[in-house]
């Protein structure tokens, strides 16, 4: 059953950046989960106010949904990213759902 990680980023205006993760980051993910068809789709946008911003990926199953999050590379990306973002005061929620 396919899952979705659903992110959403809540900055406190728009002169703070919603911040991402590095070119070799995103092209480790590209080699590892999506030419691989691990991971099956990617999106994300911005809401009209311009403070929200919704990220999904969908993976094929719970268990590399699972694999992605406790991956080293992006584990370790994420938390940096993370502390960089709470720091400029984004508000950081993620919902799992299943299809």
């Amino acid at each position: 059953m396919a899952v979705k990680r659903i992110l959403t980023k809540v900055r406190p205006n728009t002169g703070v950046d919603f911040g991402d993760f590095s070119t070799s980051v995103r092209d480790y993910i590209t080699t590892n989960y999506i030419n691989t068809g691990k991971q099956t789709e990617s999106s994300s946008s911005v809401s009209e106010d311009g403070l929200t911003k919704t990220s999904q990926r969908t993976f094929i199953n719970s268990t590399v949904k699972d694999e992605f999050e406790a991956d080293s590379t992006i584990s370790e990306a994420n938390n940096s990213l993370k502390i960089s973002l709470q720091g400029n005061g984004v508000l950081l929620s993620k919902t799992i759902t299943e299809d």
